[in-house]
């Protein structure tokens, strides 16, 4: 057994492991429907922008690529920030709202900062009217955003505890082994 991480000590990892799933999961919808209605001669390959407050001290942002390149193994993925205070919304949307002017339209940002990770809070999909597209949840890391380029679609999603109980029992225990 892995010892838990101070970064998120007392927190289990069934949550955690959920939450970022139904991301994923997501993420892996959203991704499908752009490449079906994007042009198909594109010049790069679909970009995410990856941000969490997991840190980078153990295997946690390393098994999430893994599993985003298991969905979409064309993808280039950019690692934002892993080094988000923990917890703290504010910074997280700071970091969105600075990063996002720089990247083109049909990027894909996905979020995983949350406090109360495990909850009934649901995840949200949204697209700004710059073509950008944001896979969070819904607890307020899109404001700074929402109010410079004010996305005009959102979508909520079923609660993470919905994410389908195969994957998280193979993936589960290793996802974010800190957590336990």
């Amino acid at each position: 057994m892995i010892p838990p991480s101070p970064h998120r000590q007392g927190l289990s990892r069934r949550p955690i492991v959920a939450t970022v799933l139904a991301l994923l999961l997501l993420l892996a919808s959203l991704c499908a429907f752009a490449s079906a209605v994007a042009p198909p001669a594109q010049k790069y390959p679909p970009t995410i922008v990856f941000m969490t407050d997991f840190g980078v001290l153990d295997d946690a942002v390393a098994i999430c690529r893994g599993v985003m390149y298991s969905i979409m193994p064309e993808v280039r993925i950019v690692d934002l920030t892993h080094q988000v205070t923990p917890f703290s919304i504010l910074d997280g949307a700071r970091f969105l709202y600075g990063a996002t002017p720089y990247y083109p339209a049909g990027a894909v940002f996905v979020v995983v900062v949350d406090p109360t990770v495990g909850s009934t809070r649901k995840a949200i999909v949204a697209k700004s009217r710059r073509g950008q597209y944001f896979v969070l949840p819904d607890n307020g890391l899109l404001t700074l955003v929402e109010q410079r380029d004010h996305p005009p679609s959102t979508a909520a999603t079923s609660s993470p505890r919905s994410a389908p109980t195969s994957r998280a029992a193979t993936t589960g225990p290793r996802l974010v082994p800190r957590c336990q």
